[in-house]
């Protein structure tokens, strides 16, 4: 065996060891930092969302005071009569689909102006579907969740629809 013969059998050696280290050493590393890699992100976008929802809880536990005056205000506008009781289950049958219109006089008191049971439906000039598709609710996915709305309250269901529908 020639010198050159030792030369490329070493070479050839220290080659298959570092492709042995390659595969066998470093690969599971590398399985590992891409598992480790998902997990960090599925876990920033846990804190993302606990993030959002924190601020969330903070804007509306700001908003309390004002929230709860203006309830306080609506609550006065209620008329205190024996028809109480009619009106507040004629708004409740309306409100699943309902805009119910509160004005305010001049000194700032809420009074009750109208019910109005069916809201506008034009894809176009309505505000409905306008502030629908404004939130990424389409037109035909609106119409179904009136649609579902309307007969889970008859403990009814479309065919082939899943509970998963988001609410408008």
């Amino acid at each position: 065996m020639t010198a050159r013969d030792r030369l490329v059998i070493v070479a050839v050696l220290v080659a298959a060891g570092l492709a042995g280290f390659w595969f066998l050493g470093l690969a599971p590393k590398r399985k590992e930092s891409a598992s480790l890699q998902t997990q960090i992100q599925a876990a920033n976008t846990r804190l993302t969302v606990a993030q959002q929802k924190a601020s969330q809880g903070e804007t509306a536990k700001k908003r309390y005071d004002e929230d709860y005056a203006d309830i306080a205000r609506l609550g006065k506008a209620v008329p205190k009569s024996d028809a109480l009781p009619s009106l507040l289950y004629q708004l409740q049958g309306a409100s699943h689909n309902a805009r119910i219109d509160f004005r305010s006089n001049a000194s700032g008191e809420p009074h009750f102006l109208e019910a109005n049971p069916l809201a506008g439906l034009h894809p176009h000039h309505s505000d409905l579907p306008i502030l629908a598709a404004q939130n990424g609710v389409p037109y035909v996915e609106l119409i179904g969740v009136i649609l579902d709305a309307g007969l889970a309250r008859y403990g009814l269901a479309r065919p082939g629809t899943e509970r998963t529908r988001r609410r408008a």
